[in-house]
């Protein structure tokens, strides 16, 4: 094997130095240096704001969904539904047969998550039995957490 001519070795070191210290926020020098902005929260703005929510917008609904629910896989997928895409809080029971869940959040949401939970969980989902029973927020979640037994 032979070595690759000098002129071709200094042209691609000088290509790899030029890449890596080429930045994308020419502004700040490294990533720790940009600006921080706060992450938002799950929680109702505050009652001064234009943009205020009224107390009816966020509701509570226990939903009960029963066969084919059996496994870890749906139990998952609706923890992840109901956090990461609806931003909701309650608690998941999960036991053989029978998945019944407690959400709270903005009633918009929750219809979204029934309307996942009614379709199935998965490429395949089978949906089964989907009962659900509305209420008033009480605001007693500040998580979604899942119960198994």
């Amino acid at each position: 094997m032979t070595s690759p001519p000098p002129l071709l070795f200094l042209i691609a070191v000088i290509l790899i130095h030029s890449i890596s210290s080429f930045t994308y926020f020419p502004k700040y020098h490294s990533l720790s240096a940009l600006p921080h902005r706060p992450h938002p929260t799950r929680f109702l703005p505050p009652p001064s704001s234009s943009l205020s929510c009224t107390s009816s917008d966020f509701v509570q609904c226990k939903i009960t969904v029963t066969d084919h629910t059996s496994g870890k896989y749906y139990v998952a997928q609706a923890k992840n539904e109901a956090t990461n895409f609806r931003k909701l809080t309650g608690k998941l029971s999960d036991s053989p047969g029978r998945c019944e869940m407690i959400v709270e959040g903005k009633k918009k949401q929750i219809e979204g998550f029934l309307r996942w939970c009614k379709k199935g969980a998965g490429l395949g989902g089978v949906p089964g039995q989907v009962n659900e029973e509305w209420s008033e927020a009480t605001g007693v979640f500040t998580s979604f957490t899942v119960d198994s037994e």
